[in-house]
């Protein structure tokens, strides 16, 4: 993987899929990375055939690609630093939500690009009229899977998991 599009992966403090900072993914620059929503578990990422797509440009009606790779990523059963804090003690996360095949390591294709971006959630609430101002991002993540576990490595997947389509 490049400098330039490490330090684009790693340079944010999060990734955003909401604009509550309640689901978000961050990679590190030592291989390792935080992925919140009902669980807050680290992981462990590594890059697989890295390719640029062109150079920087784009806008809201033509995004551009700037980059894909493929991401192999292995949630440990570690929470995130934040959720090691004393007032969380106690939330169910991890593996008191998740079964053992979610903790292996698993493949997917993410695109990086360039552009006006909104994130998935707020476009579900300007749909139904419903949602307040939010940011627009220059930049956008996109993966071909969910980085979350998929329904059937979920103890119980009726609940959150379900209705954000995990």
């Amino acid at each position: 993987m490049s400098e330039n599009l490490r330090s684009i992966l790693c340079g944010e403090d999060h990734w955003h899929w909401d604009t509550d900072n309640a689901n978000t993914i961050k990679f590190n620059e030592d291989g390792t990375g935080e992925l919140n929503i009902f669980i807050a578990a680290e992981f462990a990422w590594e890059p697989k055939n890295p390719t640029s797509l062109g150079g920087i440009g784009g806008t809201r009606r033509n995004p551009h690609p700037i980059s894909q790779f493929g991401i192999e990523m292995t949630l440990a059963k570690r929470a995130t630093p934040r959720m090691r804090e004393p007032q969380w003690r106690g939330w169910l996360i991890n593996e008191l939500l998740i079964t053992d095949g979610a903790f292996l390591p698993k493949a997917c294709t993410v695109k990086l690009e360039k552009g006006n971006f909104l994130t998935p959630y707020t476009i579900d609430y300007i749909i139904s009229g419903e949602g307040p101002y939010t940011p627009h991002y220059a930049i956008r993540l996109a993966f071909d899977k969910s980085p979350y576990p998929p329904r059937q490595e979920w103890k119980e997947p009726t609940g959150a998991p379900d209705s954000l389509k995990m």
